[in-house]
């Protein structure tokens, strides 16, 4: 049997096969907190006025996903190190210069996003004796992904890739009036936008993987008017939620 190179004992000891990791379906589950600013454009009484409302929470997050193609670990390619024969003897791997490693696949992702807090602002008071109050919020939504993936190293792989997303969004005034901090009422849409992520997943074993995610969300404007009911005066005001959200989580095939 021939001396095991370094190489070869570095991908040993990292526990992993060397084999091709096969397109398939994965899933997952991730965790961590959402940052998000509701930009407003506030037309009341003849006057504009721009505000930003940022709140903080939990956010929750499912995935279900498909890779493309395979990324080689070590498959006789681009590297040296220990493989075996026919009949199960160790022996040495020469590096093909000519064949480099697969590393650069991609996948079609999904996600289900369940977000808490909200964004309540007010002004004690307003109008007379009374005061403003409002809250906003987005809720929960979904993304599509199409990410591009890229292995360096078989125990690491770096993600990244825009989608489209669809999310719930809600505003109410919590008392008589949202005075010239939005429309008064109850008022609820489901907005579209664009979305990114990125990230790395740290292989734990054949089947389950760690990941570190950010992801930036975008959604539309979406515009109510109405009347003011303490005052009379017509109001009409424009929100645009964005979010940012940072995640731990696991990835399994």
């Amino acid at each position: 049997m021939k001396k095991l190179t370094k190489a070869g004992l570095w991908v040993c000891l990292m526990g992993l096969p060397m084999q091709s990791v096969l397109a398939g379906p994965y899933y997952g589950f991730n965790v961590g907190g959402n940052s998000t600013t509701v930009e407003k454009d506030i037309t009341y009484n003849d006057t504009r006025t721009f505000l930003s409302d940022k709140y903080s929470g939990l956010r929750l997050q499912l995935l279900f996903g498909y890779n493309f193609g395979s990324s080689i670990l070590n498959s006789h390619a681009g590297e040296e190190g220990m493989g075996s024969d026919e009949y199960g003897d160790f022996e040495e791997i020469h590096a093909d210069k000519d064949r480099p490693l697969d590393d650069l696949f991609f996948a079609v992702e999904a996600d289900i996003n369940y977000n808490t807090g909200d964004a309540s602002s007010s002004i004690s008071p307003w109008y007379l004796t009374s005061s403003a109050s409002v809250t906003e919020q987005v809720k929960y939504g979904g993304d599509i992904f199409l990410l591009a993936k890229y292995r360096p190293i078989p125990s690491a792989t770096f993600f990244v890739g825009p989608g489209v997303t669809q999310g719930y969004f809600n505003i109410y005034s919590s008392g008589d009036t949202a005075g010239n901090l939005g429309v008064t009422g109850d008022f609820d849409a489901t907005l579209t936008g664009w979305t990114l992520k990125a990230g790395v997943e740290v292989f734990s074993t054949n089947s389950l993987n760690m990941v570190l995610t950010y992801q930036y969300t975008n959604y539309n404007s979406i515009t109510w008017s109405g009347i003011e009911p303490l005052t009379g005066d017509s109001v009409s005001a424009k929100y645009m939620p964005v979010v940012n959200s940072i995640t731990i989580g696991v990835n399994m095939t």
